[in-house]
């Protein structure tokens, strides 16, 4: 007997087997795998939701003699199932792996002998989904040294994986076949799915240190393992762990640089550097270490002036319009940058907003009537620039620097105008005009009601020639009242949200900055 194995060994020993390792192309790279024991894994099928579906088929080679099975486990990485009995040359008998639960997307399988001994054999191993090193596998070294499989070979599988499919191997090739099939087929090539997880909100750090994250969205209609799932700003990736899923339209934030307790809507990877304003961040399906391959891209985000290394890549898999196509990078701390799931993959599709960490993102549609940021007005809402703009305002001494910003070098008349200062109107008409680069400061001695208060606002006002007036210009710091901010809002010139408004204390000086129109709160310093 031990003659006939002694045979067998060497035998296959000479026989080059194929492991394929890419989607569609289930015959790829022709290794040398020495089978010490002809007992293989022909059939993995773990896409069911139901565990107690899940079940592998091991076949033992023709001719071999009669094996018994005591001793012999069916594992993976977490646990085994026990086998008895014993099977004869030829003979196929289907595993029940209810008890393990196998990830469909991702995971492992092998057939080993005296698991729970000092000296383990493993006589077949089959990794699909995702590299196991990836993974951190403890049974793929022992797999390669017992000659059962090859570093760094597995086959990728469909993510999500589709429920009627099964992972096989049938003599050279390894790939995909209908599940529950009486007799060993031909695996065929394994067929791209739909993406459903979608990137939605990412949020990096305000300050050094601080929290940032992304959202990660299950846009499908079942609930959906994460298990294997990258998520990368080069060079580094967070791989999510077998027990993340999400139910269909549930929401997942992925923290960068932050260490605290995992929950089902957080997990947290502190030894990531934060996202910064400036960055790429790229969402893989299980599969290879690398981060290049477009097939196991599901979406992608470049925000500001990052490096384009992983924008070429993206716009290759119709997930980016082109590589050095960036995002509006969010200009005020504790803001979000938030996509709506409409699909559009476009740059454009991207808003900064105010946090939404698992609850849905604004709708956010070209021509609706939401304002879309505390920094941004909406971009179909954006009003003109006015060439007059409150340029400075100090507090001690009480004063507001109005500033011709004309971009053409005209000259502004001040006939129609009016300045509101925290509830109090003054008439400009008899300031006459105000060259282009001029500046005109207004003080207690031109309007004597002037109080520059820690809390206020202050607005152009244009008559609009029937009756009442427009804002052109607003600005509002603080926490006070805010009698304008409403026509200003509709006027386009300041956004709905307050976040982030300017602040003055003491001797305090607010300043518009150079080549901002004074929209907004962070146009101001």
């Amino acid at each position: 007997m031990k003659l006939r194995w002694l045979l067998l060994a060497l035998a296959s020993a000479c026989a080059p087997k194929t492991f394929g390792n890419g989607i569609g192309r289930p015959e790829i790279v022709p290794v040398e795998r020495v089978e010490r024991v002809p007992l293989e894994i022909v059939e993995v099928y773990a896409a069911a939701a139901d565990p107690a579906l899940h079940y592998a088929r091991l076949e033992l080679a023709a001719g071999a003699p009669t094996m018994t099975l005591t001793g012999v486990s069916v594992c993976d990485s977490a646990a085994c199932v026990d086998l008895a009995g014993g099977m004869r040359g030829g003979d196929a008998r289907q595993i029940d792996l209810s008890s393990l639960a196998l990830p469909a997307n991702a995971g492992e399988l092998a057939v080993v002998h005296g698991e729970t001994t000092a000296t383990p054999v493993t006589y077949s191993y089959l990794a699909w989904g995702a590299d196991p090193a990836t993974l951190g596998s403890t049974r793929v070294a022992r797999a390669v040294l017992d000659g059962a499989t090859t570093p760094g070979d597995f086959v990728p599988v469909p993510f999500p994986m589709p429920a009627e499919l099964a992972v096989a191997r049938a003599g050279s090739n390894v790939g995909c076949v209908t599940a529950g099939l009486a007799a060993p087929v031909a695996p065929a090539a394994c067929p791209a799915a739909e993406r459903v997880l979608d990137l939605t909100e990412v949020y990096p750090a305000a300050a050094a240190g601080g929290d940032s994250w992304i959202e990660l969205t299950n846009a499908g209609a079942t609930a959906l393992s994460l298990y294997g799932v990258r998520v990368c700003r080069l060079p580094q990736c967070a791989v999510l762990g077998r027990d993340v899923s999400l139910e269909p339209a549930a929401r997942l934030s992925v923290h960068f640089g932050v260490a605290a307790s995992d929950t089902a809507a957080d997990r947290f990877y502190p030894s990531l550097a934060p996202l910064s304003r400036a960055a790429e961040v790229v969402v893989l399906a299980p599969g290879s270490a690398v981060a290049t391959e477009a097939h196991f891209y599901q979406a992608f985000v470049r925000m500001g002036a990052a490096a384009d290394d992983l924008a070429p890549v993206a716009a290759g898999a119709g997930l980016w319009p082109e590589p050095l196509a960036a995002v509006r990078t969010v200009r005020v701390d504790g803001e979000s940058l938030s996509h709506d799931l409409s699909r559009d993959r476009t740059a454009s599709a991207w808003y900064p907003t105010t946090p939404t960490p698992g609850e849905p993102n604004p709708d956010i549609r070209f021509g609706g009537d939401l304002w879309d940021s505390c920094s941004f007005p909406a971009p179909w809402r954006e009003a003109p620039r006015s060439p007059l703009v409150i340029e400075r305002l100090t507090q001690a001494p009480a004063g507001i620097e109005l500033a011709n910003r004309s971009e053409d070098g005209s000259t502004v008349s001040f006939v129609g105008l009016s300045l509101f200062v925290s509830g109090v109107t003054m008439a400009l008409d008899g300031q006459g005009e105000l060259a282009a680069g001029a500046v005109l400061f207004i003080d207690q001695v031109l309007f004597i009601d002037l109080v520059i208060g820690d809390n206020g606002e202050a607005a152009l006002l244009q008559d609009d020639g029937a009756g009442g007036t427009r804002v052109v210009q607003y600005l509002r710091w603080g926490e006070g009242a805010a009698s304008v901010a409403t026509p200003a809002v509709l006027a386009g010139v300041w956004p709905l949200e307050r976040c982030g408004l300017p602040v003055l204390t003491g001797a305090g000086v607010i300043t518009l900055n150079a080549g901002l129109p004074g929209h907004s709160p962070p146009d101001y310093h």
